[in-house]
């Protein structure tokens, strides 16, 4: 069931690919995440019973050239069902609401009864939410194609196909037939959205006007709270969008002034914006009190660059200095002195002082005598 956001002018539809335990529902969900052209595209998650055998894939993202539906985008929301998970409260909630499913039959020879058995289960698990097989927009996958014991495509399909479903074959670990999986399921949802729109269709949609959107973690959150109130089992959850062992790495201080004495709880909503990282986390005070939201903003560019140049600081008044009075070229035009007198010349001079001196004192004192 689509929802039509009014507020986010979004229209929100989900993929399930439904199919037996190893025919690669999986593969082709984690596949279609590193090749789809996006605007915007979430994280690989993956989330199921803790101890498990399969779980579930999902991710969503908003395609890079899909045309609008009446000025709205579509943000496609895409799961993978492996037939290995059977939780039936996992199963209902991951089918819950879908608009489409991809089922991936397995073209090896020995796994024809098992590709029957689980459409069998795939029709069943859309009666139980009020859904007829023959009126889901269903495309039929057919994947190991390239197996040595590889049956016929159109054998495959004979056993498969009782509606006229399209059919492509695929090998989903190749990449092969991935993207055009898509691009049918897509093609037959729109279609669909579209005649209902425009009146001619009856399939339900949902609307909101809210402008919040829902971070692709929150999704999965509430999909594993659903899981685990109807079932003793516990859910488990995690990202699949690690850096390769060895890739560079930097750490980077965030926290405000305003946040010491916090610690991060939890990674709330990771988003990519163009050039930026936008990172939600929660923040907890180390002594009693409410937690506290933070957002990070990492901007693309080198880390040596600087986001802003440093300020300059104000120069200082004028003042007086003996460097300020000399001229541009740094000599000093003086005048040329007279020439000193040699030094014979003070001697006779000082001799003849000291003499004229002596005579006059002699002559002083005779008269007072």
């Amino acid at each position: 069931m689509a929802t039509i956001n009014f507020g986010t002018r979004e229209i929100t539809s989900k993929i399930v690919y439904f199919g037996a335990s190893g025919a690669g529902c999986n593969t082709n969900v984690e596949r279609l995440w590193r090749l789809v052209q996006s605007k915007r595209r979430s994280p690989l998650h993956r989330f199921g019973p803790k101890e498990r055998q399969e779980e579930s894939w999902y991710f969503d993202f908003v395609p890079m050239v899909e045309p609008p539906i009446e000025g709205f985008s579509v943000l496609w929301r895409i799961y993978s069902l492996p037939g290995g998970i059977d939780v039936v409260a996992h199963r209902d909630e991951v089918i819950e609401g879908v608009d489409a499913v991809v089922f991936v039959g397995d073209a090896r020879s020995d796994r024809a009864d098992t590709n029957v058995d689980h459409l069998q289960q795939l029709e069943a698990l859309l009666k139980s939410i009020g859904v007829e097989l023959s009126a889901t927009p269903v495309t039929i996958q057919v994947n190991h194609t390239d197996s040595p014991n590889a049956r016929p495509v159109a054998e495959v399909v004979a056993e498969l196909n009782p509606f006229n479903f399209p059919v492509v074959p695929a090998v989903a670990k190749t990449r092969e037939g991935v993207l055009e999986t898509f691009t049918q399921t897509a093609s037959a949802v729109l279609a669909r959205v579209r005649d209902t729109l425009a009146g001619q269709d009856t399939i339900t949609l949902s609307a909101v006007s809210t402008p919040d959107t829902v971070s692709d973690v929150e999704v999965v959150r509430r999909h594993m709270e659903n899981i685990q109130a109807r079932t003793e089992v516990t859910p488990h959850f995690e990202s699949d969008r690690r850096p390769p062992t060895g890739a560079p790495s930097i750490e980077i201080a965030f926290q405000p002034d305003e946040f010491i004495g916090c610690h991060p709880k939890q990674i709330s909503h990771v988003q990519l914006e163009g050039d930026r990282i936008r990172i939600d986390i929660d923040m907890e005070p180390m002594s009693d009190g409410p937690g506290r939201p933070l957002t990070i903003w990492l901007v693309n560019r080198p880390t040596a660059a600087l986001a802003v140049p440093p300020p300059v600081a104000p120069s200082a008044p004028p003042q007086d200095r003996v460097f300020d009075y000399l001229p541009p070229d740094g000599k000093l035009d003086l005048e040329p002195s007279p020439p000193d007198l040699p030094g014979l010349a003070y001697g006779v001079l000082g001799v003849s002082g000291g003499v004229l001196i002596g005579l006059l004192s002699a002559y002083l004192f005779s008269f007072w005598g």
